[in-house]
C-alpha cells in the first residue's frame, strides 16, 4: 500500500471488501478480534489482524494508499481501533484536505454505517481545524448540499450523527464566510422528504426494555434503545394519550403489521432488530451457544471481552452491539423528523440541533487536539500563596486557628505577576499534609458598565433575587446550552448562540445594574471515555477582543495571534490546578473602549487535610469560606467582603 497503483495494495483489498452484500458478513473476517474464547473449532476463527499502530500516515500518501486502510478498519467492534484511526486520518487530512475530501466522497458509498459516521466525523473535524482551506470547505459543503441533504440522500443518510457532523461543516463554511447562508434553511431539521418507516421484526414486537430480545439485552434495549426514545413517546399529561402524529405511526406500524396493540417499546426493539438482519447478522453464526463446533461470533466476543453496562459503548463491542448503536442513530433520525420531542413539563417541539438529542457524537478535531497537548508539560502559578502558616505544628488548636484567621488574601499576588496575562478563570486545590491543612481558591470574572460600577459596588451586600451567584464563584460562568457535548472550537463558532445564563440583572430601588460573565463553560467527551471540562472566555469578551478560534488549550484572532490560553495542571483531586488568563493590553484596550469595567470574584476556602480529620475526627471545626468582590481602581487593588447573609 506504500507503493502507488501496486496491484496488492489498497485497491484490491477494498475491492475485496466492497464484495460483501452484507456489512455484518464482512465483520466476521474484517472487525472482529482475535483469539475469541471457545472459538478454536469454529469456521471463522482468527489468529491474526491488521495492526494499525504500525501504520504511519505521511503527507505524500494518497488517499487510495493506507488512509484507505484506515478508513476500513473503521469497521472494527473494537472502539480504540476506531479511535487510533480516526486520530490518524484527522491529522493527515488537516495536513492533506484535498486528498481527505477525494477519500471521503469515495468511502461515502460503502455500505457499513459506523465507517460512513466515522468518516464524516473526520470530516467535521478537519472543517473545524484553525487553518482548513476555504476550497475543502466550499467543495466538501457543495457535495453535502447535493448528495446529503438532497431528496435522495436524506433517505440514503437517514442517520443524526451523519446529518449533524455534515449540518455542522456546512455551517462552518458559512461561519468562515464562503458558502452562500441561504442553504441554512435546507440544513436544519426537520427536514422536508418522502421517507418511509423503517422495517420491523414482528417476532420482536412483544419485546421489552427490561428484557430485551436476543442479542439485543437489557443494556441494550433500556439504556441506548428505549430510554432514548422515551422523549418522543411522552404521553400528555392531562390526556394520557401520545400526540397525534405520534399516534399516527404507532397506527401505521398496527396496520401494516395486522397488530390490535402495539408498545412503543416493542416497537423500537423489533426495527432495531430487523435491522440487524438487514446487515446480514443472524442468530446460527452470530448467537449460536449451543454445538461447541459452530459457536456465534457474539458470544465468543461477549465471552471474551465484558460488555459495557448503562448506555455507555464497550469496548470491545458484539458485532449486534454495533449495530445497534447504528440503529438507534437511524430510528432518532426517522422520529425527530416527524414527531415532537418533549420534556417531563409536556414542552414538545421539533429537534433542530441533533446534539441536543444524541450524546455519542464524536469530535474528531478535539480528540486530536487533547492528543497533542497531553504532553505538554505547564506550569503551577501561585500556590504559595495557599496553605501557608506561621505555626507548623501538627495539632488540632494549629488548625483551627490557620482556618479561622482574618487576613485578607493578598489579591495583588495573585493579578499582578502574570507576565502580560490578566487570570480571568482559576481553581486551585493544595493540600499541606504536613500541617493537615487544605485550601481552595476559586476566581471568577465580570465586567460592568463603569458608569454602574459605584452602584453595583453598594449594592453586593444587600439581598437582591440573583446575589447567591456572587457567592458560588466556582459556578460565576455561562455554559453552553447543550444536552450533550459542546467542544471549544463548536463554542466559538457555529454554537456561540447556545451560550446561557451570561449575564445577571440587579434592579432594587430604582437602581438597575448588569453584571456580565466573562468565563463560560463548556463540556466535552474525551478520547480516553472521560468527560473534559473547559472554561473559555465568554461570548461577549470573545466578540470584544476579535477571538476566532479556540481549542480549548489557545483562543486566536483572525490572524493566529493568541489572545487567551486555558491550563490543567495535576490530577483531578488533591493539588491541582485549572486556570484562564488573557492577554492584559488586548483585555484591557477591549474593556476601556467599551466603557466596562472588570471585577473579580475571589473565594477562600479552607479545611482541615484528610490526615487532620483522621487524626481528630469530627470534633475538629470542619471549614472556613469566604469570598470577596476585588477591582483595579489606579494601581490598588480594592476589595469588599461579601456576606453570607
Amino acid at each position: 500500500s506504500n507503493v502507488p497503483d501496486h496491484p496488492l495494495g489498497s485497491i484490491l483489498l477494498d475491492e475485496f471488501l466492497r464484495g460483501f452484500e452484507k456489512p455484518a458478513q464482512r465483520d466476521i473476517w474484517w472487525s472482529i478480534p482475535t483469539y475469541l474464547i471457545d472459538s478454536n473449532d469454529s469456521y471463522w476463527r482468527c489468529y491474526t489482524e491488521i495492526d494499525t499502530s504500525n501504520i504511519k500516515l505521511s503527507n505524500d500518501d494518497n488517499y487510495l494508499g493506507l488512509p484507505l486502510i484506515l478508513v476500513w478498519r473503521l469497521s472494527s467492534v473494537d472502539n480504540d481501533v476506531r479511535k487510533e484511526c480516526r486520530l490518524k486520518l484527522t491529522e493527515w487530512g488537516i495536513n492533506n484536505s484535498e486528498q481527505f475530501f477525494n477519500l471521503c466522497t469515495y468511502c461515502a458509498d460503502i455500505n457499513d454505517e459506523q465507517i460512513i459516521e466515522d468518516v464524516f466525523s473526520v470530516a467535521y473535524g478537519i472543517a473545524l481545524g484553525q487553518n482548513v482551506q476555504d476550497k475543502y470547505l466550499i467543495s466538501l459543503s457543495d457535495w453535502i448540499m447535493d448528495n446529503v441533504f438532497s431528496d435522495e440522500g436524506l433517505v440514503r443518510y437517514e442517520n443524526v450523527v451523519v446529518r449533524y457532523y455534515c449540518t455542522g461543516i456546512v455551517k462552518m463554511a458559512i461561519y468562515k464566510r464562503v458558502y452562500d447562508i441561504d442553504v441554512e434553511n435546507k440544513i436544519i431539521p426537520p427536514y422536508t422528504y418522502q421517507a418511509s418507516i423503517m422495517p420491523a421484526c414482528e417476532e420482536a414486537f412483544d419485546a421489552g426494555r427490561m428484557s430485551g430480545y436476543d442479542p439485543i439485552d437489557y443494556d441494550l434495549a433500556r439504556y441506548v434503545l428505549c430510554d432514548q426514545f422515551d422523549c418522543f413517546f411522552r404521553p400528555d399529561h392531562k390526556t394520557n394519550s401520545y400526540s397525534e402524529k405520534t399516534e399516527k405511526l404507532i397506527d401505521e406500524y398496527r396496520r401494516k403489521y395486522k397488530r390490535k396493540s402495539l408498545e412503543m417499546e416493542g416497537l423500537i426493539i423489533s426495527i432495531a432488530y430487523q435491522y440487524l438482519l438487514n446487515q446480514g447478522w443472524n442468530k446460527k453464526e452470530f448467537w449460536e451457544y449451543k454445538v461447541k463446533k459452530n459457536i456465534g461470533v457474539d458470544v465468543a466476543i461477549r465471552r471474551t471481552f465484558y460488555p459495557a453496562t448503562h448506555g455507555e459503548r464497550s469496548k470491545i463491542m458484539s458485532v449486534a452491539e454495533k449495530y445497534v448503536w447504528c440503529a438507534r442513530h437511524r430510528i432518532e433520525a426517522v422520529l425527530a423528523n416527524i414527531t415532537k420531542s418533549s420534556d417531563y413539563c409536556g414542552n414538545a417541539a421539533y429537534i433542530n440541533d441533533y446534539s441536543d438529542l444524541e450524546s455519542s457524537i464524536n469530535n474528531a478535531y478535539q480528540d486530536y487536539i487533547n492528543y497533542k497537548q497531553r504532553d505538554q508539560k505547564e506550569s503551577w502559578i501561585h500556590t504559595d500563596q495557599l496553605v501557608r502558616t506561621q505555626n507548623e505544628d501538627y495539632s488540632k488548636k494549629s488548625i483551627e486557628a490557620w482556618m479561622s484567621d482574618e487576613d485578607v488574601p493578598r489579591f495583588s499576588a495573585w493579578f499582578e505577576d502574570n507576565q502580560g496575562e490578566e487570570i480571568l478563570y482559576a481553581y486551585t486545590n493544595i493540600s499541606n499534609d504536613s500541617a493537615g491543612i487544605e485550601e481552595t481558591i476559586w476566581i471568577s470574572s465580570g465586567v460592568v458598565q463603569r458608569a454602574e460600577f459605584d452602584d453595583f459596588i453598594k449594592l453586593v451586600n444587600i439581598y437582591w433575587e440573583s446575589r447567591i451567584d456572587l457567592l458560588n464563584v466556582e459556578k460565576f460562568h455561562a455554559w453552553q446550552d447543550c444536552q450533550c457535548y459542546c467542544t471549544p472550537q463548536e463554542v466559538c463558532t457555529i454554537q456561540s448562540h447556545k451560550e446561557v445564563e451570561n449575564s445577571i440583572s440587579i434592579e432594587t430601588d430604582g437602581v438597575a445594574v448588569k453584571l456580565h460573565k466573562l468565563v463560560t463553560e463548556c463540556t466535552t467527551e474525551h478520547a480516553e471515555d472521560i468527560e473534559s471540562i473547559f472554561e473559555l472566555p465568554s461570548r461577549l469578551l470573545r466578540e470584544l477582543t476579535g477571538i476566532t478560534y479556540g481549542d480549548g488549550y489557545q483562543y486566536l484572532n483572525k490572524e493566529s495571534e493568541q489572545l487567551a490560553r486555558y491550563i490543567s495542571v495535576g490530577k483531578n483531586w488533591k493539588n491541582q490546578q485549572k486556570y484562564l488568563l488573557m492577554n492584559m493590553e488586548t483585555l484591557r484596550n477591549a474593556l476601556d473602549q467599551n466603557q466596562y469595567t472588570m471585577f473579580w470574584l475571589f473565594r477562600v476556602y479552607r479545611s482541615p487535610s484528610n490526615k487532620a480529620y483522621e487524626t481528630f475526627g469530627r470534633d475538629i471545626m470542619h471549614d472556613t469560606d469566604r469570598s470577596f468582590v476585588v477591582w483595579l481602581d489606579g494601581d490598588e487593588y480594592k476589595y469588599v467582603e461579601l456576606q453570607k447573609n
